[in-house]
């Protein structure tokens, strides 16, 4: 399913339309790829802008796409004594 797909259905599914910041995120996220935070917290980032706000983010978006079975994935990893995570946009698998 292409983002634009998935887009348009999480605009009719329930009303709950994505924001533009989440629309923005979902844009990044669309390769399939892992994108680690500091990419994803760029394209939100202002003064205001916290980490958390990336977070809080992505967790409204997964509450919007999972009922269209998608999902974002994150990923663990450490580099140089740091956890980081990444974050990818995944299918969930029926079982």
């Amino acid at each position: 399913m292409e983002w634009s797909d998935l887009s348009m259905k999480v605009n009719m599914s329930n009303g709950d339309s994505l924001t533009k910041t989440q629309r923005r995120l979902m844009t990044i996220l669309e390769d399939g790829l892992y994108h680690d935070r500091g990419e994803l917290f760029d394209c939100i980032n202002d003064e205001l802008t916290e980490l958390t706000t990336l977070r809080v983010h992505i967790h409204n978006i997964r509450k919007k796409i999972r009922p269209l079975g998608q999902d974002i994935s994150c990923e663990s990893i450490y580099e140089a004594s740091k956890r980081t995570c990444r974050y990818r946009l995944v299918r969930l698998v029926q079982g």
